[in-house]
């Protein structure tokens, strides 16, 4: 039996309408675009979806929270549903549950959906270097007319005197 820290639940939710339904969880927007499944956490499909509950809760939940309470949503069909009861029956709600387990591999192994097709690392493309701008200009200039104040050697004449002078040997 696993343990239940290895087990991780997400309730599935898929939108049969025709339209997207726009909502937010704790500042974070959620949108469940048509026919396209998304994979929520218990929390905010409880916030959102009123889950877990009875079906009929969970409509209620649905309806007052995506504004389905107009008098045109309240209008009782030929059939005896409401417009709101119509578009929640579109919300399919479902629990999806993953187990995690350790799985003993050799790591020197290939893996087998590579194949035969494995590739070797290579080092990526070296960076072209940017542009210095003026102001990394000035500063360079700076630091380097600061040392060369600093050794005597702040003018055209001082630096041909330096080279000119004959070493002591």
């Amino acid at each position: 039996m696993s343990d239940p820290a290895d087990t991780i639940h997400k309730v599935r939710v898929v939108n049969r309408n025709k339209f997207a339904i726009r909502d937010r969880w704790d500042g974070i927007p959620v949108e469940l675009l048509p026919g396209r499944p998304l994979s929520l956490s218990p929390e905010v499909a409880a916030h959102i979806l009123g889950y877990p509950g009875e079906v009929e809760d969970m409509h209620r939940h649905m309806a007052r929270r995506w504004g389905w309470n107009l008098p045109h949503h309240i209008a009782v069909d030929d059939d005896g549903l409401m417009l709101w009861q119509r578009l929640c029956m579109n919300i399919e709600v479902s629990t999806e549950k993953f187990e995690l387990r350790r799985v003993d591999v050799d790591p020197n192994e290939p893996i087998p959906a590579d194949g035969d097709d494995i590739r070797v690392h290579e080092p990526p493309p070296a960076v072209p270097r940017r542009k210095e701008t003026k102001n990394e200009r000035s500063a360079r200039m700076k630091e380097i007319w600061a040392k060369r104040k600093a050794a005597g050697l702040r003018t055209l004449e001082a630096r041909q005197a330096v080279k000119s002078e004959p070493t002591e040997a």
